[in-house]
């Protein structure tokens, strides 16, 4: 690839394809209504932006364009952001991923969330289609969270909305003894369970691509990531193997008392 300098207001970039590939470029071009020039160039000012954004940007983009069932564990799991980050399996202590989330949304730090911030957010999410999508999700948190409707999320509407999710997790996990093995988060019963455990293991995968400096992305084989579909959609009675070994990781960490189950409290560690 050739770059060629100018005094022209745009360079111009060679690209050189096979004839077969070409050909493929503008046969796929016509039919999306297309020229091959406002394609590639889309392709490299995509791939422009992606290096130039901070690191937590580009994961997040990365779960809103993966499948429904990784967005909605995988955003949970990394709405904490760095804090869960530096926290090693022999801490003590560990703060609510609810905490973390509650943080991000108060973004004038007054200890409650108004709906301007929820537009604040919704206004910095990117592309318009992913903003819209993203803003209505927003939208429809805020008005779950807001018990009262005062139009104000406080840090205890905030907490209660996020545990009463936690709690119809944790319940449909658990076989009726208060608490939950890991033989039980593994055999995980319905398909909402699955997909949120998936995300979640997804939400490690991508901190630690972070960590490494190995970029975003999602599953480096594909076929993890047919697996882990699979599994959250009842295809399989026993999640994939890189699944298992994540969850297993954010067991241990969430097992304070190291009694091998896990209470509600220390589930909502997780």
């Amino acid at each position: 690839m050739a770059l060629r300098n100018g005094s022209k207001k745009t360079d111009k970039i060679e690209v050189r394809l096979s004839p077969e590939t070409k050909q493929a470029v503008h046969e796929t071009c016509e039919r999306q209504g297309e020229s091959a020039s406002s394609v590639i160039r889309r392709l490299i000012e995509d791939y422009v932006k992606r290096f130039h954004e901070p690191v937590i940007r580009r994961s997040i983009e990365a779960i809103r364009q993966s499948p429904l069932w990784i967005r909605v564990g995988a955003a949970a799991a990394l709405a904490a952001g760095g804090m869960m980050l530096a926290v090693l399996p022999s801490s003590a202590e560990r703060e609510p991923a609810w905490a973390g989330m509650f943080r991000d949304d108060d973004s004038n730090g007054d200890g409650r969330i108004a709906l301007s911030e929820v537009d604040v957010r919704s206004a910095a999410d990117g592309a318009a289609g992913v903003a819209s999508r993203l803003s209505a999700w927003r939208l429809e948190q805020f008005s779950e969270r807001d018990a009262d409707r005062d139009g104000i999320v406080t840090r205890d509407e905030f907490r209660a909305h996020y545990e009463q999710k936690y709690d119809a997790l944790f319940a449909s996990l658990d076989d009726g003894d208060g608490g939950i093995t890991m033989d039980e988060l593994l055999s995980a019963p319905t398909n909402t369970s699955r997909a949120f455990l998936a995300g979640v293991a997804m939400g490690q995968r991508i901190r630690e691509q972070q960590v490494q400096g190995a970029g975003v992305g999602l599953p480096a084989d594909e076929r993890d990531l047919t697996a882990a579909r699979n599994w959250s959609e009842g295809g399989a009675d026993q999640p994939p193997p890189f699944i298992a070994a994540r969850l297993g990781e954010y067991f241990a960490r969430a097992d304070r008392d190291h009694d091998a189950r896990l209470s509600r409290d220390e589930f909502m560690l997780m």
